[in-house]
């Protein structure tokens, strides 16, 4: 599958970015004892379509991810990205000219439980559609 490093640093900027967000957005697993925000690529890509020139329209999973000992911050914290990336007009332009967004697929979010240290833990999906020229 196609690199996706771009998409992900665009989307944590994007995220990062979002009026009043609680937490800072990051590219990695929960840290320990501390509230959290992050985002993780998924396995499961696909290629939706393939062109004569090379040229690749995938569709990539990523999970965003909220963790707080205070349910309210851990809920409004999910439900502030889901409605800020389900947006009509959302545009998470490439960085570096490695793909072309097409689209974004945002899933509800859920609560993943109670952590053993008492964090609420909510998390949701997005799938992007992205073209990736051929080379």
């Amino acid at each position: 599958m196609q690199n996706n490093k771009n998409f992900q640093e665009v989307l944590l900027a994007h995220i990062n970015n979002i009026k009043d967000i609680p937490l800072k957005a990051r590219l990695d697993y929960f840290e320990d004892n501390q509230d959290d925000l992050v985002i993780n690529a998924l396995s499961g890509g696909i290629i939706e379509k393939e062109y004569m020139d090379g040229t690749r329209e995938v569709s990539l999973p990523f999970e965003i991810a909220v963790k707080s000992k205070t349910n309210a911050v851990a809920i409004d914290t999910i439900w502030l990205i889901n409605g800020d990336l389900s947006s009509f007009d959302i545009e998470l332009p490439s960085s570096d000219n490695s793909y072309t967004f097409l689209s974004l697929k945002v899933d509800k979010p859920g609560i993943n439980g109670k952590d053993e240290q008492g964090y609420f833990v909510y998390s949701m999906q997005v799938i992007a559609t992205l073209e990736i020229t051929g080379g």
